[in-house]
């Protein structure tokens, strides 16, 4: 009888689950478009393809009948020129950028999302809370845009386990096994040890490489909280003004000092010159975005099959804060073709299970749900991942059709994450601090504080390789000084003083942090 009561609660469990994925959010509007190509403008230099080629973009051709061309930007200024010059010959423009955010959230410029749904999606139905973050950077009632990578923090705290991007350290752990280091390092010290034992038993390696877009792994040495930087009083404040941030840039010029990063690591402009030092074998620990061990696994293994890499744990100095007030936004300018097809297209993509499958392909052949609502991946998933092919097998679009929310692509990372990997995460996520606020304290384009803050932005850029490769105690501590004399000089107080009451008004505003 025990037996029996297990199975039929076990069913009706997985039928809940089954009625409750299905039943979520859907959103119908009748007969799809007439089969429509639209024109997508990424403004993202970084993409890892120049083309709608893969699975995912083949499936919703399939599922709609809209064909997505994708013109990938070629510098950060095209998308400014092109709004500026009010010629934007796209259907959809995807950017992550504040300033294009408020210029673009204009009835002369674009359509208001809110509208076109009342009149070609009545019945979907986007939360309050989301209209009222989208609508923050319009100057009317309306809304332009949806961001992707949003969820109230309530509902982060509320999913569990997720992948959150720590911005970590992976080593080779093929080669760690033969240093003689009992426990992987979690200090500052504890890595200069192992570096220096890199140096010396491999002399051909290079101990660390860091990736040229990413060198915000080594804040957690220093204790430093990149998204949500504070002064001495607890004030936000930029960057540069919180007292960890010299800590920051002093570990890495340590490590430069000592030999393990090489001069020429700061000249990076591309991935690639990373990948190089992973597939020829040449490098040991490297610098990078929070990805799974398997994604960086191919490239060691494309060299030597014998070698691995591995995720190192979180410093104990470690401290995040995730904005997670949305990253980018996906817009359909006034020059759009067809309105309706691209409405319906984001509905599409949001809508229940689409955003799953929006990032990791089709459901039943790429992945499925377990008995117990989880994420799993199924085997041309895991065989494209395990061979580093993800991005040229898939082309996931999710993330530029606002589709992707925090919740839905952390699931997925997460399950997909190798046992140590997810360890990590449960660490990252107990550990860090979420904001729906702390991104939105961003001025308005063309505003003094844009100005200020854009010439900090720049200065750092400039100094950050003059701070880091410093040859000497000396040498450091007059650089830093000259670089953070040269802030002053530009406007930091300033900046802090708006930034910090910004943040204030913010909580105000929202009724949160």
């Amino acid at each position: 009888m025990k037996r029996l009561l297990t199975l039929v609660l076990a069913i009706l469990m997985a039928m809940s689950v089954a009625i409750s994925a299905s039943a979520e959010a859907r959103v119908t509007w009748g007969e799809n478009p007439e089969p429509v190509t639209l024109k997508l403008f990424a403004d993202c230099t970084w993409l890892p393809y120049d083309s709608f080629d893969g699975i995912i973009p083949q499936w919703i051709e399939e599922q709609t009948g809209i064909k997505l061309e994708l013109t990938k930007a070629t510098d950060s200024n095209q998308i400014v020129l092109m709004v500026a010059g009010g010629d934007i010959p796209y259907d959809l423009v995807m950017t992550d950028s504040s300033t294009m955010f408020r210029e673009m959230s204009s009835s002369d410029m674009c359509y208001a999302f809110d509208e076109l749904i009342a009149q070609y999606v009545p019945n979907w139905e986007v939360p309050e809370v989301t209209q009222n973050m989208n609508r923050y950077y319009s100057s009317d009632e309306h809304y332009y845009m949806l961001k992707n990578y949003f969820n109230t923090v309530d509902e982060i705290k509320a999913a569990g386990s997720i992948s959150v991007n720590t911005n970590g350290f992976y080593f080779r752990r093929d080669i760690f096994d033969t240093l003689g280091i009992e426990t992987v390092p979690t200090t500052l010290e504890g890595v200069m040890e192992m570096l220096a034992k890199v140096k010396e038993q491999y002399p051909d390696m290079t101990p660390m490489v860091f990736q040229h877009r990413n060198y915000n792994a080594f804040a957690s040495f220093a204790g430093l909280d990149v998204d949500f930087p504070t002064d001495a009083e607890g004030n936000l404040v930029y960057v540069m003004s919180d007292p960890n941030f010299k800590e920051f840039y002093s570990a890495i010029n340590q490590m430069y000092r000592a030999g393990y990063i090489s001069k020429e690591n700061f000249s990076f402009n591309s991935d690639e010159q990373m990948y190089q030092f992973m597939t020829d074998g040449t490098g040991f620990m490297f610098a990078s975005f929070g990805l799974d061990e398997s994604v960086y696994n191919a490239y060691v293994q494309s060299g030597n099959a014998d070698a691995s890499l591995q995720m190192l744990p979180l410093m104990d100095n470690y401290k995040r804060t995730f904005a997670v007030s949305g990253w980018a936004g996906c817009f359909i300018p006034k020059s759009c073709s067809n309105p309706e097809a691209a409405i319906k297209l984001i509905a599409f993509m949001k809508d229940g299970d689409n955003r799953i499958a929006a990032q990791a392909g089709v459901y039943g052949t790429d992945w499925t749900w377990d008995e117990n609502g989880v994420f799993q991946a199924l085997d041309r998933y895991n065989e494209a991942k395990a061979a580093g092919a993800i991005d040229q097998t898939y082309t996931g679009v999710g993330f530029l059709l606002s589709a992707s929310d925090y919740i839905s692509e952390g699931k997925v990372g997460y399950s997909t994450a190798s046992d140590n990997v997810k360890a990590i995460l449960d660490d990252a996520c107990a550990r860090s601090n979420f904001s729906n606020l702390v991104g939105l304290a961003v001025p308005e384009s063309n505003s003094d504080e844009a100005i200020i803050k854009t010439n900090l932005d720049d200065l750092k850029t400039e100094y950050f390789p003059i701070v880091c490769m410093a040859e000497s105690d000396e040498e450091f501590e007059a650089k830093f000084t000259e670089m953070m004399d040269e802030a002053e000089k530009i406007g930091l107080s300033a900046y802090n003083a708006w930034l910090s009451a910004k943040y204030v008004s913010l909580c105000e505003e929202f009724g949160g942090k």
